[in-house]
C-alpha cells in the first residue's frame, strides 16, 4: 500500500496515545531522549510525551505519514509566531506544570544544565529576526523502527518544507544524534552550530550528546559552522 503524507492540527484521543506510543519505540536507547526520561515512571515517562504532542495541538501541527490506517512516522511543528506554553492557561491545558511538580530534584538539575546548552545556541545563533519569527519550528520527529531508513523523514520533511515555501518561512530544528545530524545536512539543512550535552549521570560518567541547530532556507545559503 502507497505511503501518505497529510497534515491535521487537531488529533483524536487514539491519535495522541498512538504518538506517544511511537516515540518511545522510534527513541528508545538513544541518550539524548534516555537522559530527558531519567527517574522518570512508566507513567511519567509517558506523560511527558503526552505533554509535547498536547503542546503542539493547541499552536502548532502534526505530519503524519500513513500505511494504510497505521500511523509510521509524525512530525510536530510550529508554524511561524507560534510557541507552546507561553501562558499559564497554556500550561494548565497541557499539563506540563502538574507534570513538572513532579520531577525529581536530581533531574531538574539535569534540566538547568540542558536548558543553559539551548540557551547557548540561541543566543549565538538565533539573532535574525526573520529566523524568530518567520519560521516553521520542527519540534520533534519519530519514524516507526521498521520503517526507518525508507524515505519517510524525507517525506515528512518535504511536507514541512513546502508549508515554509508557501510562507517564505525558515525551517528550524535540533538534533541531538550524531546520526541525525549527518542526515540533516544530507537533506540540505545548514548546521549553524553545535555543542555538546552531558547525558544524565545515570547514564554513565562523562557521556555527552551533541545538541545542534539547523536552519533550511530556499534557496539555502551555507553559513560557516561556529
Amino acid at each position: 500500500m502507497a505511503i501518505t503524507i497529510r497534515a491535521v492540527e487537531k488529533l483524536t484521543d487514539t491519535q495522541l496515545d498512538e504518538i506517544a506510543d511511537l516515540f518511545e519505540r522510534a527513541f528508545a536507547g538513544d541518550l539524548g531522549y534516555e537522559s530527558t526520561k531519567a527517574t522518570l515512571t512508566d507513567e511519567l515517562r509517558r506523560e511527558s510525551n503526552m505533554v509535547l504532542i498536547r503542546s503542539v495541538q493547541l499552536n502548532g501541527t502534526f505530519f503524519f505519514a500513513a500505511n494504510g490506517g497505521n500511523i509510521i512516522g509524525v512530525l510536530l511543528a510550529l508554524g511561524p509566531g507560534k510557541g507552546m506554553n507561553r501562558t499559564a492557561e497554556e500550561r494548565a491545558l497541557t499539563g506540563r506544570d502538574a507534570y513538572q511538580a513532579q520531577e525529581s530534584p536530581e533531574f531538574r538539575e539535569w534540566w538547568k544544565k540542558y536548558r543553559e546548552v539551548e540557551a547557548s545556541l540561541r543566543k549565538d545563533v538565533i539573532t535574525d529576526e526573520r529566523v524568530l519569527n518567520d519560521s516553521w519550528y520542527v519540534s520533534v520527529m519519530a519514524t516507526e523502527p521498521s520503517y526507518q531508513g525508507k524515505g519517510i523523514g524525507t517525506k515528512l520533511l518535504s511536507a514541512v518544507r513546502e508549508k515554509a515555501r508557501t510562507d517564505g518561512a525558515f525551517v528550524t530544528l535540533f538534533a541531538l544524534k550524531e546520526s541525525n545530524i549527518s542526515w540533516y545536512t544530507k537533506q540540505g539543512f545548514d548546521l549553524r552550530k553545535r555543542l555538546d550535552c552531558p547525558a544524565f549521570p545515570s547514564l554513565g560518567e562523562g557521556l555527552t550528546f551533541p545538541f545542534a541547530f539547523f536552519t533550511w532556507d530556499e534557496p539555502s545559503t551555507s553559513r560557516p559552522t561556529q
